[in-house]
């Protein structure tokens, strides 16, 4: 997040020389943060399994495996599309957005901890109003939004359903 904000600030100051320079590192840490988060998760799944909880961590596990998954692929469209300010800026913020969810899970919340979905919503709310802020300033929502921030809710809904299943139990890598 720090990283996010000083990125933006240096664009905000017109020092887009030392943006595109912390954004390799940048590249790099999120590279390092997908692999980081999917063996934790993994390990975590395993350690949960030998503690006889297997049906519960297998049908976790889905979760930080396709949140990294969408993560990933937002950060290598907006690496991909970083020559094109507008769809790059759109989607480091969804990527960025696509991994809320983890913080919002854990607010001392009554409705986040009553509801299975709060915390999907909570996060939701951040694309909102970016697609709220593009249509008050640009009379238009940009595709980065429509498609990036639909990668994200579709993601968030078919995780629990996917988690469920005994297909999923049966070839999950925990």
């Amino acid at each position: 997040m720090m990283l996010f904000v000083l990125q933006t600030s240096f664009v905000a100051v017109r020092r887009t020389d030392l943006h595109r320079r912390l954004g390799w590192v940048g590249a790099v840490l999120a590279g390092s943060m997908v692999i980081v988060a999917l063996t934790a998760a993994i390990l975590s799944g395993r350690r949960e399994i030998a503690g006889g909880h297997e049906d519960e961590s297998l049908a976790f596990l889905i979760t930080p495996l396709s949140s990294m998954a969408v993560f990933l692929v937002l950060v290598t469209a907006a690496i991909r599309y970083r020559r094109r300010p507008e769809t790059h800026k759109r989607l480091m913020l969804l990527a960025t957005i696509s991994i809320l969810d983890a913080a919002t899970a854990r607010w001392p919340i009554a409705i986040v901890a009553a509801s299975a979905w709060a915390y999907y919503a909570i996060a939701d709310l951040f694309i909102v109003v970016a697609v709220v802020y593009d249509v008050v300033s640009r009379r238009r929502v940009h595709p980065a939004y429509v498609w990036g921030g639909l990668l994200i809710v579709v993601s968030q809904s078919l995780r629990d359903m996917v988690g469920q299943t005994g297909t999923w139990h049966a070839r999950s890598p925990a």
